[in-house]
């Protein structure tokens, strides 16, 4: 898969699965807790967009880019995403002026915009149940197959950004 179809296909992910746990990664100056963030853009240049509310504390220079995951999952959709990367407070207003209405419309004085550049993604979806029209003998091939599987329930795929 080249670089525009994988944006593509992880964009699209992300759009069906909206909502994601964002944990920070050894940062021991800025740390924030893991909480539930709402994407609401993801770019052709492999950015996801979202706000967060602002931290007690004021943010200075050094402390605006993080390496953050973000796990993107919905008990309802058989997929989800893992996606690591470097997390980037967009706080200037210069920055803020320069970013898509759409984008701008979702800032707050509550409210921070953050972009996260995607530097990995695990993807892993959900094996297809059997149905009814399996026969016995597929039932038991598919019972040991799993049984000794080392990842039962989900078939990773797992992309890494050349950057």
């Amino acid at each position: 898969m080249n670089n525009i179809n994988q944006i593509g296909f992880i964009s699209t992910r992300i759009r069906q699965l909206k909502s994601a746990v964002m944990h920070t990664v050894g940062n021991e100056v800025f740390n924030l807790p893991d909480i539930t963030v709402h994407a609401i853009d993801v770019d052709a240049g492999g950015f996801v967009w979202f706000t967060i509310l602002k931290p007690t504390r004021n943010v200075v220079e050094e402390e605006k880019s993080f390496y953050v995951s973000l796990d993107f999952f919905k008990a309802s959709l058989p997929f989800c995403l893992n996606i690591s990367g470097v997390a980037r407070l967009i706080t200037s207003k210069e920055e803020i002026a320069t970013l898509p209405q759409a984008l701008q419309e979702n800032i707050t004085p509550e409210r921070l915009m953050v972009s996260v550049k995607i530097k990995e993604v695990d993807y892993y979806e959900e094996e297809e149940k059997e149905n009814e029209t399996t026969t016995w003998f597929q039932k038991c091939r598919n019972f040991w197959n799993q049984a000794l599987s080392l990842d039962e329930y989900y078939t990773p795929f797992h992309l890494r950004s050349a950057n």
